[in-house]
């Protein structure tokens, strides 16, 4: 049996934080983009711990939920490889396969890691 979820190697091939379209679609506002990610940064751990916390329960109703809101706020901030993590732990949970979305957690971790270094970057600069 093929799996359709992506082995953890392939997400790095995603960019950690694509600041080019994410200014796009704030329209080229610095301030507000600034203001988006300092709450990311405050809100998107604790909305993986609470997608962790789902995931070790087993509750694939709350796993895939808990996923499909981090991926939101990550798609809003350019999170691209932490979006793409989160899309294969909600279709780990359509499939009821908590061990699949386990396994995808190591790399979601590194992913929201290699965005908030990446987004913490950019606000420095930005100073």
């Amino acid at each position: 049996m093929t799996s359709h979820f992506a082995p953890a190697e392939a997400f790095h091939t995603l960019a950690a934080f694509d600041l080019g379209p994410t200014l796009e679609r704030f329209i080229g506002d610095m301030e507000l983009l600034a203001m988006t990610l300092t709450i990311s940064l405050q809100q998107m751990p604790q909305q993986l711990d609470s997608l962790r916390a789902a995931v070790a329960q087993g509750d694939a109703n709350a796993f895939g939920a808990a996923a499909h809101k981090l991926k939101g706020s990550a798609l809003t901030v350019g999170a691209q490889r932490l979006a793409a993590c989160c899309r294969d732990v909600e279709a780990a949970a359509h499939a009821s396969r908590t061990e699949a979305a386990r396994a995808i957690m190591p790399a979601m971790t590194a992913a929201l890691e290699a965005f908030a270094q990446a987004a913490a970057s950019h606000l420095d600069a930005a100073d």
